[in-house]
């Protein structure tokens, strides 16, 4: 625990959910007049009842006000092989009257609160996000991020979206199967770092969101499961489009997911598909055989590592899609 003039930094504790939802509401309301408030279910979702862990530090004023929070989402994942946990960092915040608070920002010393808890040996081996460019600036000035890559993406209209034929059948499920660990462990070692794919996480990531619903299908070949694809219809980048939020497949499934895709995007009344893949990835070359092109975003990757590799070899050595992240 740390004291900084009026306000006690600590890691988050139970009872204090209440007043951090309240402050959270008030802080991004200030700067986001769109801004639709949390209900207490979703903020629990996001930050508690994540299976891999919680990474909250918090900031109270004397008058028990919550006046800060640095928090992250934790993922378990594969780091050359060895188990690790990534974190994005999300949902930050520190009320404009407190930001003065000492010598250095009040949102800086939560933060750098937050790396002494959580991050180094024995703690998170990489943490980033997709910061707004005020806070990006904030984190390469004062906490040790990196820019990684700018994220581009990959949008195609469903008429123009030529699938493979595949010899998997594609359904629609309401969760995952069981079938999806051994599926992630077959798959996860083609990538030198990547995040968990296991039911338990899927199932929370996905099944048991309080606020948004996906749509989810499985492919099997003879009765064995060889891929998956979660969908969102939502607003992204500017359009309404059918978000592939996460793809995760052998050769077999392919085509059968990406007919499954442009059905799913016609049912939804979306003009495209968009999908975020690293360049390196197989998926980036293959699905613009398929009929897709590469578009910009205003999405940049930050992330400090806190292994002996430098941020920039992350960018094209660790598979990512949308679902990683929180913005889909």
């Amino acid at each position: 625990m740390r004291s900084l003039r009026d306000a006690e930094i600590r890691p988050f504790a139970s009872g204090d959910e209440a007043q951090l939802l309240r402050s959270f509401s008030e802080a991004f309301a200030a700067v986001d007049p769109g801004f639709e408030p949390w209900s207490a279910a979703r903020w629990r979702w996001q930050f508690v009842e994540n299976p891999a862990g919680v990474r909250l530090m918090v900031a109270f004023g004397e008058d028990g006000r919550a006046l800060a929070q640095y928090a992250g989402v934790p993922q378990r994942a594969l780091l050359e092989g060895e188990e690790v946990t990534f974190t994005q960092a999300v949902g930050s915040f520190c009320l404009p009257e407190a930001r003065s608070l000492g010598r250095t920002s009040l949102f800086v010393q939560t933060g750098l609160a937050y790396a002494e808890e959580y991050v180094g040996p024995g703690g998170d081996a990489w943490t980033w996000g997709y910061p707004v460019r005020s806070a990006q600036r904030i984190g390469e000035r004062s906490l040790g991020y990196e820019r990684v890559r700018e994220q581009t993406m990959l949008v195609a209209p469903p008429e123009r979206v030529v699938a493979t034929a595949s010899s998997a059948t594609a359904i629609e499920v309401g969760e995952f199967p069981e079938e999806v660990d051994a599926l992630y462990a077959r798959l996860a070692p083609r990538h030198p770092a990547v995040c968990e794919r296991t039911k338990v996480w899927l199932d929370w990531r996905y099944a048991r969101n309080p606020e948004h619903r996906y749509r989810i299908a499985t492919a099997t070949r003879d009765g064995a499961l060889t891929g998956y694809a979660v969908v969102r219809p939502m607003f992204f980048q500017g359009e309404r489009r059918l978000v592939v939020c996460d793809w995760w497949c052998e050769e077999p499934a392919e085509g059968a997911l990406m007919s499954w895709l442009c059905d799913a995007a016609r049912e939804a009344g979306v003009s495209e598909l968009a999908a975020c893949f690293p360049h390196q990835a197989q998926e980036f070359g293959a699905w613009q055989s398929s009929g897709f092109h590469v578009a910009p975003t205003s999405l940049v990757l930050a992330g400090r590592s806190h292994t002996r590799r430098a941020p920039l070899w992350f960018a094209p050595r660790w598979f990512t899609t949308l679902g990683d992240s929180d913005l889909c």
